[in-house]
């Protein structure tokens, strides 16, 4: 198994690529990092499966600009991955609180299986 500053990185980059518009407008591309039992929990609280969300991103709007900061991963398992990170929207400030897993396969390397992200709302609820 890699070390874990290799992973961290490696599951960093493959974070920011699906944030990235480019991805984000490629059916093709977002099918290659999600797996086929994708599910996310949007900052609705709606659930979405992998070929509903990837309707969905390739028919948005450019998609805001966003930051990855305090991004963390923990080793679950040798093919099984938590992320956990907040992003910062570039346009509106919104900070939001994500965590993924993504899961190592043979054929096609690691995908992601969960995501969910939690807007942050300033001065309320449990911190």
């Amino acid at each position: 198994m890699k070390s874990g500053k290799i992973l961290k990185n490696e599951i960093s980059a493959l974070e920011e690529k699906l944030l990235s518009q480019e991805t984000r407008r490629s059916a093709e591309a977002l099918g290659k990092l999600l797996a086929d039992d994708f599910v996310e929990i949007g900052k609705s609280g709606r659930k979405y499966q992998r070929t509903e969300l990837i309707e969905l991103l390739v028919n948005e709007d450019a998609p805001p600009p966003v930051v990855i900061t305090e991004f963390d991963v923990a080793i679950l398992a040798e093919d099984l991955v938590l992320a956990t990170y907040k992003t910062v929207n570039g346009k509106t400030g919104v900070i939001s609180v994500r965590s993924s897993i993504w899961h190592k396969r043979a054929l096609h390397g690691w995908r992601m299986r969960f995501h969910q992200a939690t807007e942050m709302v300033s001065g309320k609820g449990i911190s």
